[in-house]
């Protein structure tokens, strides 16, 4: 329990800046001490790094902290695609250390890492072999960056269909994961292909056939530059019509007043 009159000793032992994954690891290690040979290797990692003038390797104190509930995420196979871009960042830190860093500093972080993770290191080497095979295995399938290229870019067929309702819809996966292991995504270029295709027909007059070949692939590109009268209700993440009244009229269907209004004939006037 804890007691007000009596300080903490993490919070003594480490300046207010720090963070709360060295809280988190420097309390666990002080409720259940670690053997004699680990705690001497704490030890003379933290002197050296006291007395060096060193800087650490670049990206090391900018490496994201990997929480217990990473490790959950990924065994329970729910973790994002933002999650696994973390710990990329991270492999990629550790190996830089390993390949940069002090060997005073390297040596007693594997014994420290041996004790903590259980992974049985024999050298640096043997570690950075084994990031390198995870960062691959991550690599094959997720996409670093925003991963906005053209080969799982968003759908974009004009004006025919709002652009940022396609935006709205694909912007949420897109660019996650690489569309050679995501083959649903082609279903979805396709069903976006068809439903400008329709809306450039039935909307904007553009008729079936008129493209090269007569098969009508650059309708949506032929209808640039017409008043479209299809727009994204962006609350219910629909599309719908401006006008309905015009939306008949582009597709021929409205009819005059004067076919509108009956005309007597002489039989209707009561005549013979």
């Amino acid at each position: 329990m804890s007691d007000p009159s009596i300080p903490d000793l993490v919070s003594s032992l480490l300046p207010p800046s720090a963070p709360a994954t060295s809280r988190r690891f420097l309390r666990r290690w002080l409720l259940v001490p670690p053997p004699p040979d680990v705690a001497g290797a704490m030890s003379d990692l933290v002197s050296h790094l006291l007395r060096s003038d060193l800087p650490l390797p670049p990206g090391v104190a900018s490496a994201p902290s990997l929480t217990g509930r990473v490790v959950s995420l990924i065994s329970q196979r729910q973790a994002s695609a933002a999650v696994y871009r973390d710990v990329v960042a991270a492999l990629d830190a550790a190996s830089t250390a390993l390949r940069e860093g002090d060997g005073e500093v390297v040596r007693p972080l594997l014994d420290v890492l041996r004790h903590d993770t259980g992974i049985a290191v024999s050298c640096p080497e043997d570690l950075a072999e084994r990031l390198g095979e995870a960062r691959r295995e991550i690599d094959a399938v997720v996409v670093r960056g925003d991963g906005r290229d053209g080969a799982d870019a968003i759908s974009d067929h004009g004006d025919a269909v709002p652009p940022a309702f396609f935006e709205r819809n694909e912007a949420i996966w897109r660019g996650r994961v690489r569309p050679s292991v995501l083959t649903e995504s082609d279903h979805v270029r396709t069903a976006a292909r068809a439903l400008a295709e329709a809306v450039a027909e039935d909307f904007l007059g553009v008729p079936r056939g008129d493209g090269p070949g007569g098969d009508g692939d650059d309708r949506p590109a032929r209808a640039a530059g017409r008043k479209n009268p299809v727009a994204q209700d962006v609350f219910n993440n629909i599309l719908g019509l401006r006008d309905p009244t015009q939306a008949l009229v582009i597709m021929g269907m409205e009819t005059s007043k004067k076919d509108k209004a009956p005309t007597a004939t002489g039989e209707d006037r009561g005549d013979g």
